[in-house]
């Protein structure tokens, strides 16, 4: 599945461009349940990995060219098995999505020890 800015996070978006509402840094974070990102998605739609937790995107450290954003690679380190569907990324107070993207080839299974990588990007075509 394609990146998805359900309405919330197009709220959110139209916010910052008009400067109507403050930016802030945004957090990346993956999700457990088997879930495709909608246009009515809201935070409740997905069940947060909370081991590794979050990963906060500041605004300084993206790099923007030609309409679209990306951001170094981020790379989650599982203390605890976990299977992960996807990623959402949620505006600084955690509490609204900004943008969703399930993987179009997983889930993945991820034991003990291992990683998931994850290189955020994201374009206005």
């Amino acid at each position: 599945m394609a990146l998805l800015s359900p309405n919330e996070g197009e709220t959110i978006a139209l916010g910052n461009i008009v400067n109507k509402t403050a930016s802030g840094d945004v957090k990346l974070q993956l999700y457990s349940n088997s879930y495709t990102p909608i246009e009515s998605s809201v935070l409740s739609d997905f069940t947060l990995i909370t081991d590794p937790g979050a990963k906060t995107l500041t605004g300084a450290s993206w790099t923007i060219t030609d309409g679209a954003g990306s951001y170094e690679e981020q790379t989650f380190t599982f203390t605890t098995g976990a299977t992960t569907y996807g990623y959402v990324v949620l505006d600084n107070a955690a509490a609204k999505v900004v943008w969703a993207e399930e993987y179009t080839d997983g889930p993945y299974v991820v034991p003990d020890g291992n990683t998931v990588s994850i290189t955020p990007t994201i374009s206005l075509d």
